[in-house]
């Protein structure tokens, strides 16, 4: 898995900023399509910022800019 993750970011760093949030916007509608799956990937991103019981206003924002991303 890290091996994994190290490519993607060695991937993305390699990208502009629109270029990163335009291939972010189009795997989402390749692998997770329509409005049932974007909920997926934010109740997804939601329990990740939560696993420590605290839901911080920094998590709050992520959460806000990810909604309008994808």
């Amino acid at each position: 898995m890290k091996l994994f993750c190290d490519e993607v970011s060695t991937f993305f760093s390699t990208l502009s900023d629109s270029e990163a949030i335009n291939t972010i916007y189009n795997l989402r509608n390749r692998f997770f399509p329509g409005e049932d799956s974007k909920q997926e990937i934010l109740e997804g991103l939601k329990g990740i910022f939560e696993s420590d019981h605290v839901f911080s206003r920094l998590e709050h924002a992520i959460m806000a800019v990810w909604n309008k991303m994808i």
